[in-house]
């Protein structure tokens, strides 16, 4: 067409081997009856693409004899080919891809059938390859030869490996006569790749009397979108695979050159992919775990992959050895005959126990306990989706052979697992035979003549548990990132994108998640700017109760909006989602009621063991879940009916075997504080928001049972939301807090908490007053004496008293790990008040603004590390309405401690605390190693109806490694205190 503006729209794709050197554009004039000609040339530099793998609008200058010719303007988008990680040395297992680059190589032939030359029987043949009937490469021609040899490789790009055709026709070539054809081969590009795996290259012709051909293929998976769990390639589960994971034992040690433990967790893999992953066990050899697992399965011919692994926090994680357990050990297809498998095609074969030896490298070490149960899906109707057509399939047109003479059956001649058609001769191939299970399809489907369950969105949402399925589209993100996707707790991602080369990412991905109970899940989306294996960097997220989630996302593609804490980072994702319903019936141990916040009333006590030499006793009451120690209450001087009214929360992961303990000591003054009686509260009895008060009869291996401690308890179902940190060690009790919408909920007088960006949770109570005194949990070593025992406070001039901590209490570890949301739909608790609003400052109930004194003292930090991850000389620098100070710096830790208290000024105008930590340098300028910024009144509500003046807050650092634990005191002046707190500070 004449024209100087041309506009092509075409797309097309050129194999490179390096991002070096020049694309260059030739741009011709076509003409019909002469010679085409070249009207100039445009460059472009493809090194830019390292630095932005996705460009669109590139405007190229024209240049012919060195002048300007116009300009041509193009979009670019490179797609890597996915190389696998090294992990010790070895490399990663890599991801079934649909999209990728086939290299083939046309090695020779042999034994051809020289009938096909009736007058000379001379042959001189070649070999044409095409893929799904579109002519790519032809060898070089054997002279007179019935075994040539060629040795002609062609790489192209395949955009759907599971149904590429190869196939090859061996000619012969006649010069001027017609070429027939001598003998050919369609073979599945699956069933080559397979062969080569056994080892097998040799193919027999069909055809022909006699003939082999020599073909190697090898397949390099790209990264593109579509290529890995693709819409329009997504198969529907068949069912679950419920797998408890119990223990493993003398597992292999990869710390033991650093003086430590592996951190080992058990991942899930089929088909590369990754599944579900247990919890971490930080620095042990022989974890146990007793965790539920949910893998959907899509066939009886997966194999499931357990393989541990030592968590890193920096960098790869590391194997340990793997199990393999094959879906067909579990479950079966039901009879056709039988009336159920129109609703449930498979069944299960039972639970199954197993102890495995743990395969690592060419031998074993150590041995994995779990059992595992299949559970069938229901056959529901309507589980796919459109999907869009990849790149490849939307650029690739059709271009058969017009060569009409040599057309060729389209039948397959060889299978992986038959007998190659009108194959003839020596060396017929027979493909390795993979047994399907009996009344199973080859791919290990079941014969299910009936179409699926049709249900509606009611029945569907109806449904108590199954598989989510999430169809994610597209998006706008902010930054370019990995979409992960979390469900319930948010320990793992249930399915993670490939990072996004662009901020306008077209993922066209499909991922699966499991979820107990429909009413009370919660779905998670998170943008994360880091890789798999690299440490987090949350961009923006959007949580949702998973029941409203589903209801939207089931009407088709759907825009979710994700922020960070800020309403920054804006972020739309476009997913849709289906919903297989998978009946299943829960543990004690899974349920989500046995999870969530309890509050805890010390009240009195009664008939208690007299210690001291009066008859009399100074109690107090330690209580610990699980081992840690969670709250002290204040000394009742010289009774045996001491009488307390202290209030402290804390968070379950689990009530079923849940060891909490409340133990009563006698506090001396001199010498160690003395055990008098301990009692077991059985939290697993509890009914959840129900307040339940009960009498705990104390007992002592010294005293026997003497004694009992009244308490009144309340257990609130919620989600523990929890955290992998640096050497992934979890507080398995601590702080709660609790939220509806998104305002927190306070617990107890002087008991608050927070909850912090992209799922890291802040959760905090309040700890022993003043500079130096941490109470019996949160101090150093030095200054503990005896098993919960209290230090001693300084002798006055008069008299030593016992430390008066009522209404306070204190933490060994902030539980900043975790988080508790509640339930949805779980009915508001009596006892609990919103908090006000964080931005707001308190007023007084006159309606004046409230002004006082803050105190902060900066107690501790944890894993701060310079950005080598080694130790460093820290510092706290705070900064608040324009006043700015700072701790002294200490040696060289991970884990420093400053107990140094600060008073600020507030005001109407006061909202946020900023605190940096700082590495000191005494040559050189200090870095910044984190930071963080406290919003003070989300802590604290000294004005609510339950006032809360302090708090303890335990905050993740950004921009670095770690959590800083700061106390906040408010005290309140109206009239007067703020001048005095500015002389103060």
């Amino acid at each position: 067409m004449d024209t100087r503006t041309p506009v092509w729209n075409e797309t097309k794709f050129v194999l490179v081997s390096a991002l070096t050197g020049d694309l260059n554009l030739s741009i011709w004039d076509f003409n019909e009856h002469r010679k085409d000609h070249e009207l100039g040339k445009a460059s472009w530099e493809l090194n830019k693409l390292n630095e932005d793998s996705s460009q669109e609008g590139i405007v190229s200058k024209i240049i012919q004899d060195g002048k300007e010719r116009g300009e041509v303007k193009f979009d670019i988008s490179f797609f890597p080919v996915l190389k696998p990680a090294i992990v010790d040395g070895k490399p990663e297992p890599i991801p079934e891809t649909s999209i990728g680059v086939v290299r083939l190589v046309l090695h020779q032939a042999k034994e051809l059938d020289p009938s096909k030359n009736a007058i000379s029987k001379d042959i001189n043949s070649f070999a044409k390859l095409f893929v799904n009937d579109k002519f790519i490469h032809s060898t070089p021609v054997g002279k007179h030869t019935l075994k040539p040899i060629w040795e002609s490789p062609k790489e192209f790009l395949c955009a759907d490996r599971a149904n590429c055709i190869v196939t090859i026709k061996v000619i012969d070539d006649r010069d001027f006569l017609k070429d027939p054809v001598i003998g050919y081969l369609n073979v599945k590009l699956e069933d080559m790749l397979q062969a080569k795996k056994e080892g097998r290259d040799w193919f027999t012709l069909s055809g022909c009397q006699s003939g082999r051909v020599r073909i190697s293929a090898e397949w390099k998976p790209l990264d593109m979108e579509g290529s890995l769990h693709g819409a329009a390639k997504y198969v529907p589960p068949i069912g679950v695979v419920r797998v408890l994971m119990k223990k493993a034992v003398d597992i292999k040690n990869v710390e033991g050159g650093l003086g430590g433990k592996s951190d080992p967790y058990v991942r899930v893999m089929i088909n590369n992919t990754i599944m579900t992953r247990t919890e971490v066990i930080n620095n042990n050899l022989n974890p146990v775990w007793d965790q539920y697992m949910y893998i959907p399965v899509h066939s009886l011919r997966e194999t499931l992959y357990f393989e541990c692994m030592d968590y890193q926090h920096l960098t790869k994680d590391r194997p340990l050895g793997h199990v393999e357990l094959d879906v067909a050990k579990l479950a079966e297809v039901v009879p056709p005959e039988d009336p159920v498998s129109e609703k449930y095609p498979y069944q299960s074969l039972g639970v199954k126990d197993m102890k495995e030896l743990i395969k690592v490298d060419n031998g074993t070490k150590g041995e994995l306990y779990f059992s595992a149960e299949f559970v069938p899906a229901l056959h529901l109707a309507g589980v796919s989706f459109g999907g869009q057509k990849n790149a490849i399939e939307a650029a690739v047109g059709t271009d058969h052979d017009d060569e009409g003479d040599q057309d060729v059956p389209k039948d397959l001649t060889y299978e992986t697992g038959k007998k190659t058609n009108g194959a003839a001769g020596a060396g017929a191939v027979d493909g390795a035979a993979l047994e399907a299970p009996k009344e199973a399809n080859g791919n290990g489907h079941a014969k299910v003549a009936h179409d699926g369950f049709k249900m509606t969105k009611d029945q569907i949402l109806a449904s108590p548990s199954g598989v989510i399925v999430f169809d994610i589209v597209s998006g706008h993100i902010a930054k370019k990132g990995r979409l992960e996707i979390l469900m319930d707790d948010g320990y793992w991602p249930v399915f993670t994108t490939e990072k996004a080369r662009t901020t306008s990412p077209k993922w066209d991905m499909v991922g699966e998640g499991f979820i107990k109970e429909l009413d009370f899940g919660r779905v998670w989306l998170r943008l994360n700017a880091n890789g798999e294996g690299e440490k987090e960097d949350i961009i923006a997220e959007f949580k949702q109760d998973a029941k409203p989630f589903l209801a939207k996302a089931l009407d088709g593609p759907t825009p979710f909006v994700l922020t960070d804490v800020d309403e920054e980072n804006q972020s739309t994702v476009i997913i849709a989602a289906k919903f297989v319903p998978v009946p299943i019936t829960l543990s004690d141990q899974e349920s989500m009621s046995n999870q969530g916040n309890l509050r805890v009333e010390i009240i009195d006590g009664g008939e208690i063991h007299g210690a001291d030499r009066s008859g009399t006793s100074d109690p107090y009451v330690v209580a610990s879940l699980n081992g840690e120690k969670l709250h002290k209450t204040e000394v009742k001087k010289k009774t045996l009916t001491p009488v307390w009214n202290e209030q402290f929360e804390c968070t379950v992961p689990s009530r079923v075997g849940a060891d909490m303990m409340l133990e009563v000591f006698d506090w001396d003054r001199v010498g160690n504080n003395q055990s008098i009686g301990k009692a077991k509260v059985d939290l697993a009895a509890l009914v959840p928001l129900v307040g339940t008060e009960q009498t705990l009869p104390l007992h002592s291996s010294k005293h026997g049972q003497k004694g009992f401690v009244r308490v009144h308890l309340m257990f609130t179902p919620g989600i523990v939301a929890k955290s992998r940190k640096n050497t992934s060690t979890f507080s398995t009790a601590g702080r709660a807090v609790t939220q509806v919408g998104s305002a927190p909920l306070l617990v107890g007088k002087g008991v608050v908490g927070g909850v912090g960006a992209a799922g890291k949770g802040v959760a905090g109570g309040v700890s022993s007053v003043g500079k130096g005194v941490k109470g019996i949990f949160g101090g150093k070593k030095s200054s503990d004496v005896g098993d919960g025992a209290v230090p001693p406070t300084p002798a006055t001039a008069s008299t030593i008293s016992p430390p008066n901590t009522a209404g306070l209490s204190s933490i060994q570890e902030p539980p900043s790990t975790q988080i508790v949301e509640p339930i949805p739909g779980a009915p508001a608790v009596p006892g609990y008040s919103v908090a006000n609003n964080s931005q707001t400052f308190p007023s007084t109930s006159n309606g004046g603004s409230l002004e006082g004194t803050l105190r902060v003292i900066v107690q501790n930090a944890k894993d701060v590390a310079d950005s080598d991850g080694d130790q460093v000389r820290p510092y706290v620098v705070l900064t608040m309405g324009g006043k700015e100070v700072k701790t002294k710096h200490v040696g060289k830790t991970n884990n420093p401690e400053w107990d140094e208290s600060f008073t600020f000024a507030v005001g109407p105008e006061t909202k946020s605390l900023h605190l940096e930590v700082m590495d000191h340098h005494t040559i050189g300028k200090d870095k910044c190693i984190g930071q963080t910024d406290i919003s003070i009144w989300e802590k604290l509500n000294p004005t609510g109806s339950e006032p809360v003046s302090a708090a303890v807050v335990s905050s993740e650092l950004r921009n670095g490694v770690g959590q800083l634990a700061v106390r906040l005191e408010f005290e309140s002046s109206p009239g007067g205190l703020a001048a005095r707190a500015a002389s103060i500070g």
